[in-house]
């Protein structure tokens, strides 16, 4: 699929630099349920990286999705939930609004 190949391509240098000014700027990253249905560990190395980089530079993380219907929510608590446990967030990486 085409986000394996788009994910290798991005310049980690790039990654940092743009995930400290999203830091910087208190930007909240968006955990999507759709980007955290991996399979391998290979898909989720590469689906977790741009998170990772966001970790690493201090942005904090929300929960979202992009539903339209509710059948798709249907599997979001356990996707939101695999991708926490692997970027290791906890409390102190929770996105408030206005903090």
């Amino acid at each position: 699929e085409a986000w394996r190949e788009i994910l290798r391509l991005l310049d980690e240098d790039a990654l940092r630099r743009v995930m400290a000014r999203a830091a910087e700027k208190g930007v909240g990253i968006e955990l999507n349920a759709d980007d955290m249905r991996f399979f391998t560990e290979e898909e989720a190395d590469l689906a977790l990286r741009p998170y990772r980089a966001a970790k690493a530079a201090g942005c904090k993380f929300y929960c979202g999705s992009d539903a339209h219907h509710p059948d798709a929510l249907e599997n979001a608590p356990e996707a939101f939930e695999r991708a926490i446990e692997r970027l290791e967030l906890t409390e102190d990486d929770k996105f408030h609004i206005g903090a």
